[in-house]
């Protein structure tokens, strides 16, 4: 079994232009992974704040979105070197990206 699987995330906040970026091992879940984001920015994020990790990845046109990730298709999705938004700070509703969020990921996920 490979033990160098890996996971890049981005992290995303209300009102800032200003990311930070961390590499993780490979969870073997999403909530595996939204507590992995919260001890990889243990500054920025409250313990007990509401988490939403989104699916990065290059659409038709060439430019990057954030596709809805469910955490039961985390092990059907989400593959080593991914990159996975954590989206804090943002009034989320499940499966909604606010308008507001201005970060492009950098589509790491183009798999076609």
């Amino acid at each position: 079994m490979e033990n160098n699987r890996r996971l890049f995330l981005t992290l995303c906040k209300k009102g800032s232009t200003s990311y930070q970026y961390a590499i993780i091992p490979f969870p073997s879940s999403y909530n595996i992974a939204v507590e992995a984001a919260k001890k990889a920015f243990p500054e920025t994020i409250d313990p007990y704040i509401s988490i939403i990790l989104k699916f990065g990845m290059k659409r038709a046109n060439g430019s990057g979105t954030w596709a809805t990730l469910r955490p039961e298709d985390w092990g059907r999705v989400v593959r080593s070197d991914d990159e996975i938004g954590v989206l804090i700070g943002l009034d989320l509703i499940y499966g909604q990206v606010p308008v507001e969020m201005p970060y492009e990921p950098e589509a790491r996920n183009n798999r076609g």
